[in-house]
């Protein structure tokens, strides 16, 4: 699945879905692309490589801005019954978990490994209780490779306590590969109970001699042995919003793995510790640390502290890293409010050709009132000349989430002649509930060969239409000829609200006579309708962190859709 998963993610652009059933390492290009040809969605290396670009940042937080089963369920309203009383829209997926896990036990037999790794991840996330010995069984013996890796994802979404008996040594082996060892210790704070935490704490306690025997002997390893561990921890059922503070200031530790820390602080919710956070970003010399500390401050901060969006503004202005001046600037729009606005449109015009698409992003999270006319006034003739501008200024309409913007999109995308801006445009259209737009949509569903165009248009339509696509969502599965569109069509109707996807995935993945990546996505997307999550737990991960520090471990884990 592998292979071909990155073939997926080539098309399936930040605007798109994850490609991986079980997970995968994303790589983005180490250069610009040619406008309207988008990146990959993936995390750039450390250096931040030549360019970054909004797409980066969406990939990672997308499913913050589609979630699916929200929108889904607010467009169809309450269901009523007898008492006259809302009845749970998602009830009908505890009745998939049940008619389907005896499928999804058998599948783990399938001679395919990539059906065996679609359908350990999804006896995961059901939380199948009596798949764990099979599961087990299959990392053990399996002979490939990711089947093992995919079944070990299974133990840990099962989130049993008694697992961590198996997690932990696992963990400690120095003779297990990094990518092992660090699911384990996701697998550990996703237990999340207190033996959970303080086994984590103290791999990052340097001062702890018996859990320093565990770190891994390279500092690179140990690097990101430890990041994962800090990911398992923001898991944890308690608060532990001193502890990542404590680790971010540890100046013994690798300052990746401090800036890490930072991250996870932002995604607790406490927001007492926002002067400590304006503190660290005032003063540290780590770029990597104020890239997590201006993150954190977006997540944490509101409109209110006068004096984090002023240092926001500063870091905007005069930071020496350009990817603290993206993060500030998408932070200030996540604040909100009239000062953070003024901001952004005061810098907006110095913002050079990397930075502008996030300017107009920020404007789009912030909500503003004049935010609407101050994209639109960009998206005059002549304004913007680049495509992944053009794009983000109508993504940026979108997350604005007024309706009455829909018009200008909807012109946008009627007169789209470039790729990117032609997805953007549906993907926005969906976000904003545009009914009139939902036939056009369609009519590139069906027709565009571009698998890259027609996935956009799915992820659109699904929104607009999410009980009456399912029809012609079926149809494509049964016309659909290549394995990119039928995996594409498949993932898509993973994110339906309606029991009615389920048969015709089922259909998909019992036809033997398909590619074996059609029959494995199927099981992926039987697994999403099933999922009891909203949004997918390791996709949360992916949320309001800093993807430049690289761990690998964690890069598998939060594409699993």
């Amino acid at each position: 699945m592998a292979r071909m998963a990155l073939f997926l993610v080539a098309l399936l652009l930040g605007l798109g879905l994850p490609a991986y059933g079980h997970g995968g390492r994303f790589r983005g290009p180490r250069g610009g692309v040619p406008p309207g040809l988008p990146e990959q969605p993936s995390a750039p290396g450390a250096s931040g490589g030549s360019f970054h670009s909004w797409t980066t940042w969406w990939s990672y937080n997308r499913f913050q801005h589609l979630d699916f089963r929200r929108r889904q369920n607010e467009r169809r309203g309450p269901i009523t019954g007898k008492r006259q009383k809302p009845e749970d829209p998602n009830a009908w997926r505890g009745d998939v978990r049940e008619r389907l896990t005896p499928l999804m036990l058998e599948a783990l037999g399938d001679e395919d490994e990539e059906v065996r790794t679609a359908a350990a991840v999804a006896l995961g996330k059901w939380r199948v209780q009596k798949a764990v010995p099979r599961l087990k069984e299959l990392f053990h013996k399996d002979d490939v490779k990711q089947v093992r890796e995919s079944a070990l994802l299974g133990l840990m979404l099962v989130r049993d306590a008694q697992l961590r008996e198996f997690f932990e040594p696992l963990a400690n082996d120095h003779e297990q590969d990094l990518r092992i060892r660090g699911f384990a210790l996701l697998g550990i704070g996703l237990i999340g109970d207190e033996p959970s935490r303080t086994y984590l704490l103290g791999l990052l306690d340097p001062g702890n001699k018996k859990a320093r025997r565990h770190l891994p002997r390279k500092k690179k390893e140990r690097r990101e042995y430890r990041t994962a561990a800090i990911f398992g921890l923001t898991q944890a059922k308690a608060d532990l919003s001193s502890d990542f503070l404590r680790i971010a200031r540890d100046t013994r530790l690798d300052e990746d793995v401090r800036a890490c820390a930072l991250s996870a602080l932002g995604k607790t919710g406490a927001k007492t510790h926002v002067p400590m956070l304006l503190e660290i970003l005032k003063t540290s010399n780590s770029d990597q640390m104020r890239r997590s500390a201006v993150i954190a401050l977006g997540a944490l901060a509101t409109a209110k502290d006068d004096e984090v969006v002023t240092e926001l503004g500063r870091r905007v202005k005069t930071d020496r890293d350009r990817i603290v001046v993206h993060f500030a600037t998408l932070s200030l729009g996540q604040i909100g409010g009239p000062e953070a606005f003024a901001l952004l449109r005061k810098y907006y015009k110095r913002s050079n050709k990397e930075g502008r698409s996030f300017f107009l992003i920020a404007a789009g999270l912030s909500k503003h009132a004049d935010a609407a006319a101050f994209l639109k006034e960009q998206l005059q003739p002549g304004k913007l000349k680049d495509a992944r501008d053009v794009s983000a200024a109508i993504m940026a309409l979108g997350l604005l989430e007024d309706e009455q913007h829909t018009p200008t999109v909807r012109e946008k995308f009627e007169k789209a002649k470039d790729w990117m801006l032609l997805q953007s445009s549906m993907v926005a259209l969906g976000i904003l509930n545009d009914q009139l737009s939902a036939d056009a949509v369609k009519a590139v569903l069906i027709s565009r060969r571009q698998p890259a165009v027609m996935t956009s248009a799915a992820l659109s339509y699904a929104l607009l239409r999410p009980w009456t696509s399912i029809p012609v969502f079926t149809d494509l599965l049964q016309t659909a000829k290549g394995v990119v569109a039928l995996t594409a069509i498949s993932q898509i109707m993973g994110l339906l609200s309606s029991p009615r996807a389920v048969d015709p995935l089922l259909e998909l993945y019992k036809n033997k006579k398909l590619q074996r990546q059609a029959r494995a996505f199927a099981l992926v997307s039987l697994g999403s309708l099933g999922d009891p999550e909203d949004i997918p737990v390791f996709i949360r991960l992916a949320f309001d962190i800093n993807y430049f520090i690289r761990s690998d471990p964690v890069d598998e884990a939060v594409t699993i859709l």
